[in-house]
């Protein structure tokens, strides 16, 4: 396969979306030198087997697919398993919607280093979201095997990965494994994930609860983050949350001008993480039922949602006053720039660390899309 350094080609990060029903979802194979991994992406990307020489940083390769009348273009990553690689190669696998990590069933050494590469994986894929798989190739070699393939099943097991053992050189496996894949991380880009994020108070699990149940309950500020959807595990960092995420709100408290201030640096912070163009940003002015103590008017939360290029809303998650609204403006913008498929709304909620406050009933402002 010739060969593409990443130092001579010119890549811009992976999107989910590139047209109306076309997505875009970077796969990156990871393990040591000579396990078979520009061979099985060629056998990927274009049905082939052509021995290869060891690559050198990255190359990339490109299939489409079709899955539930979306078009989904793979991006694969072929990352060097040279150790003077080693460093730089989380570099490329950062933001993978999936990951494969390979091994030669007939060098046991490739086997012992695979589990090096999940250990690395595990710092850097976000549980539940990317798709993380366990690969012995070379299955043509069977005769020289030095890994069974229970211990393969026993290791993905312990770890929660699809496992399968294949042939670049046959085929063997191959489709069969891209498919797998292709469902995996199909069935995750059916789900839209949106972050809460403002200061302790403001009623960020209020407003997930009125957002998932319709219902409301006074609650004690989240320790970490909630996942209302499914369950998740809490994150080293908010970063880490807002990856990939779809949308993101800012919320703030009409009654306590402090977390208006606030709000205004989880914005600014926001800048660093979204994905300018695909990230739908909202302002959200929460507590509206408290109008009487008012200290943030509805027209500063509006100017400041403008400003910005934002969604903006007052809302009151105890007496349920525009969250749906709320909802459906979102749910729309987020449809609007992923495709027309229906999706499973998933929330998450950011430690209350204070950082936002602000609200304004009404939505309106040119929503967030921040970005070109």
């Amino acid at each position: 396969m010739a060969e593409k350094s990443l130092s001579s080609m010119e890549v811009s990060p992976p999107e989910v979306r590139v047209g109306a029903n076309l997505l875009r979802v970077k796969m990156v194979l990871l393990g040591s030198s000579g396990v078979g991994k520009s061979s099985l992406a060629l056998r990927f990307s274009k049905d082939q087997f052509k021995a290869s020489s060891p690559t050198v940083g990255c190359a990339y390769l490109t299939q489409v697919v079709c899955l539930n009348n979306a078009m989904i273009r793979f991006e694969i990553w072929d990352t060097a398993g040279q150790e003077k690689y080693h460093s730089v190669t989380p570099l490329y696998y950062r933001g993978a919607h999936a990951a494969l990590v390979v091994y030669d069933i007939s060098k046991r050494e490739t086997f012992v280093r695979a589990q090096l590469w999940l250990k690395e994986l595990e710092k850097q894929y976000i549980p539940g979201e990317t798709v993380v798989g366990l690969v012995g190739n070379k299955a043509d070699l069977s005769e020289a095997r030095q890994v069974s393939m229970q211990e393969g099943l026993r290791l993905a097991e312990s770890k929660g990965l699809e496992f399968m053992e294949t042939s670049a050189k046959s085929g063997e496996q191959v489709r069969d494994l891209l498919m797998t894949i292709e469902v995996r991380v199909g069935a995750n880009l059916l789900r839209v994930k949106m972050v809460l994020l403002g200061s302790s108070g403001v009623g960020k699990s209020s407003l997930a609860l009125r957002f998932s149940k319709d219902q409301f309950k006074a609650s004690s500020p989240t320790v970490g983050y909630l996942g209302h959807g499914r369950p998740g595990e809490i994150p080293q960092r908010h970063s880490t949350v807002l990856q990939r995420a779809h949308a993101a709100l800012v919320v703030y408290d009409i009654s306590k001008r402090e977390t208006f201030v606030r709000a205004q640096l989880w914005l600014k912070e926001l800048e660093k993480q979204y994905i300018p163009g695909e990230t739908v940003v909202g302002l959200v002015g929460n507590k509206a039922d408290l109008s009487e103590a008012r200290q943030v008017s509805m027209q500063e939360g509006l100017r400041l949602a403008e400003s910005k290029g934002l969604e903006f809303m007052e809302t009151s998650a105890k007496s349920g006053e525009q969250v749906r609204d709320l909802l459906m403006t979102i749910a729309h913008r987020v449809k609007q720039g992923t495709r027309e498929d229906k999706g499973l709304i998933e929330w998450r909620e950011t430690e209350g660390v204070g950082v936002h406050p602000g609200e304004g009933p009404h939505q309106h402002s040119a929503c967030c899309r921040v970005g070109p």
